[in-house]
């Protein structure tokens, strides 16, 4: 056999290099476990599935739902929109990015525009980033001796907290936004620690750039992930490479930049922010389903061991975005709720985690079980009342759906055109918040209608009638739609005065027509021009109101 000659060899491609140790790991099937050992997350996912999926249609949408589907494309409101439709409609009257908008119209064009439908986008993200929070913590426990208890516990405390489940049927952004942060703290870990793949290197940059599209403070948790980054993070080959991917992000978000610094002098000039010390303490106590003790001692014991990198990343991400979050808040002004700061929902789960380990290390881990069950038995009860959200700062309560739904077929179906009808399901606050939501509703029907509470208000955005007295007229027939806390009976503000004053002497109370523990509607007939009839039924096509 004749040999090659050395020019022959030298014409050989070269051999190709060894695979090192970060690409065989990304390549090659980690071993799983025990089947019992993640087989117990189904049954935990199916119950929260439960939690969030009996409300998809116990309320009306809220003022902020009414923007998923204003912003998104609604036929009610122009839609459906392309993509550069989409993104500019956005840039023009919303503060958020356009990803949750994207996001929405593309599922709706899927499944169909509905109240259902939306909320039931968020209720599967919801359960994603349960799922993906676990494994989150079991990248970064990988090297404790219990990382599946670490892992478990974090899934189960942000899984049923009330307040997160609440968002499970909200039509809203933050479900999708902390399955996101999930992901990326999960790419990210693996990727400076030698576990990701090309492929996986490439998800850091369009996770990351998720991030930034879908929540304003997603900008806060990318400086943060940088400055991390170039100060702290392992300095490798690999190091460069995901330095790269976050530049990409960056660059990803590049279009966005000029309406997102637009929008930030906007925040400036609206002072709408509360206390933030406030707003943190009602984050903690809300977070943790009002254990706000149990979660900060949990957290406290994972400082004996903050020298361990996954403990020091932790707290260096929950440190420094409050921090951010504080000096922001300071020129900004925009944090005025407790869900705009929602990514350290996860986070707090994490530490808490590594905390239950700590405990697991001893001769009371038996312990361990308190906590946990106390959670998970005070987040499910809360979650089944709107009481415990709506306890927190300025939160827009929204109308219970089956009454409401009841009184708006009666109204589309026997009110008149030239009939008046005043509503007061809420406090004075939330009446402009819900004059949208009955728009929202009543599209396509000719019902003239009042927020009662703002017909005294001076200020014409709230009030464009002027008066009481200017908005009824000359109305044969007056609706009240009331929640009983409002009735008119016993009331001394001059407003309830004046409408029972009216009433008494220029109308006939007819029968009321809706009498409910949540709303009353009651029927009152001008004296001498009409008369008390019978109400009719509502036709087929007010199958509207069949479900929010």
């Amino acid at each position: 056999m004749m040999q090659p000659t050395l020019q022959q060899q030298s014409q050989r491609p070269p051999a190709p290099p060894p695979q090192t140790h970060a690409d065989t790991a990304a390549l090659t099937p980690q071993p799983s476990g025990r089947l019992w050992q993640w087989l117990w997350l189904i049954p935990v996912l199916l119950i929260l599935f439960w939690l969030g999926a009996r409300h998809l249609i116990t309320d009306a949408i809220w003022l902020d739902e009414f923007y998923s589907f204003e912003e998104s494309g609604l036929p009610h409101y122009g839609g459906p929109y392309n993509l550069i439709e989409l993104w500019g409609r956005t840039a023009t009257i919303s503060n958020w990015p356009p990803g949750h908008n994207t996001i929405l119209s593309t599922w709706f064009g899927f499944v169909g525009p509905s109240t259902v439908a939306g909320r039931a986008l968020s209720l599967w993200f919801g359960l994603l980033s349960v799922a993906m929070l676990y494994r989150l913590g079991l990248e970064l426990a990988r090297d404790q001796a219990r990382p599946r208890l670490i892992a478990g516990s974090a899934a189960l405390l942000m899984g049923f907290s009330a307040i997160y489940i609440h968002y499970y049927h909200d039509m809203r952004v933050y479900t999708i936004f902390v399955f996101l942060v999930c992901l990326t703290l999960w790419l990210y870990w693996r990727a400076i620690n030698g576990r990701a793949g090309r492929r996986m290197r490439i998800g850091v940059a369009l996770a990351l750039a998720g991030v930034l599209y879908t929540h304003p403070t997603g900008q806060l948790l990318f400086g943060i992930l940088g400055v991390y980054h170039v100060l702290f993070a392992p300095r490798a080959h690999r190091w460069r490479v995901t330095f790269q991917m976050m530049v990409a992000a960056a660059l990803l978000y590049l279009p966005w930049v000029g309406v997102m610094l637009l929008r930030i002098v906007q925040e400036i000039l609206e002072l709408r922010g509360l206390d933030p010390i406030g707003i943190l303490q009602a984050a903690l106590y809300s977070y943790s389903n009002g254990l706000p003790l149990i979660l900060v001692a949990l957290a406290a014991l994972t400082l004996t061991h903050i020298r361990q990198r996954a403990v020091a990343f932790l707290w260096y991400l929950v440190v420094t975005f409050v921090i951010a979050v504080l000096v922001t808040n300071v020129w900004a002004s925009f944090l005025f709720h407790i869900r705009l700061i929602m990514l350290l929902l996860p986070l707090a789960g994490l530490l808490a985690g590594f905390g239950l380990a700590q405990i697991a290390r001893t001769r009371l881990r038996w312990v361990i079980a308190v906590p946990l069950a106390a959670w998970i038995a005070l987040g499910s009860y809360y979650s089944l009342t709107p009481e415990f959200i709506e306890s927190t700062p300025r939160h827009i309560p929204a109308i219970p759906w089956p009454s409401f739904a009841e009184t708006l077929t009666t109204l589309t179906t026997n009110a008149d055109p030239a009939d008046a009808v005043l509503f007061q399901l809420a406090e004075p606050l939330h009446a402009k918040p819900n004059e949208y939501v009955i728009k929202h509703y009543t599209y396509g029907f000719d019902l003239h209608f009042a927020q009662f509470a703002l017909l005294d208000w001076d200020i014409p955005y709230y009030n464009p009638f002027g008066s009481l007295e200017a908005f009824v007229g000359t109305a044969p027939r007056i609706w009240t739609a009331f929640a009983p806390q409002f009735a008119l009976a016993g009331r001394t503000d001059p407003l309830a005065v004046d409408l029972t004053v009216l009433l008494a002497s220029a109308y006939t109370h007819c029968p009321r027509v809706i009498e409910r523990a949540d709303l009353q509607l009651d029927l009152y007939v001008r004296t001498g021009a009409a008369v008390c009839t019978e109400i009719l039924p509502p036709p087929a096509q007010t199958a509207l109101f069949a479900a929010p």
